[in-house]
């Protein structure tokens, strides 16, 4: 660890080291309010159930697809491991 300590404030890779310090209200010309006001959200029921249509349309055949590939897959593997057996068997 004392390698990785550098005696006249430069880094290790020649870049030179910083050391955070506590900053003086007299330094800082802008801060954050001390609360915030308060914002409401005005959601527009058109443009929310528009929004909805649209992803139920993008989603669902793609979820639908899933299902499917998913089922068939199952329904195939079922299948394979039953036919390995009998194979086995005989």
């Amino acid at each position: 660890m004392a390698s990785l300590l550098a005696s006249d404030n430069v880094a290790v890779a020649g870049e030179p080291m910083y050391e955070l310090t506590e900053a003086s209200p007299s330094r800082s010309t802008h801060t954050m309010p001390t609360h915030a006001p308060e914002v409401s959200h005005m959601v527009d029921s058109r443009i929310h159930r528009g929004t909805l249509l649209k992803l139920d349309c993008l989603l669902l055949p793609f979820l639908a697809l899933l299902f499917l590939f998913n089922a068939l897959d199952k329904s195939n593997v079922g299948s394979d491991l039953v036919l390995e057996h009998q194979h086995s068997t005989d």
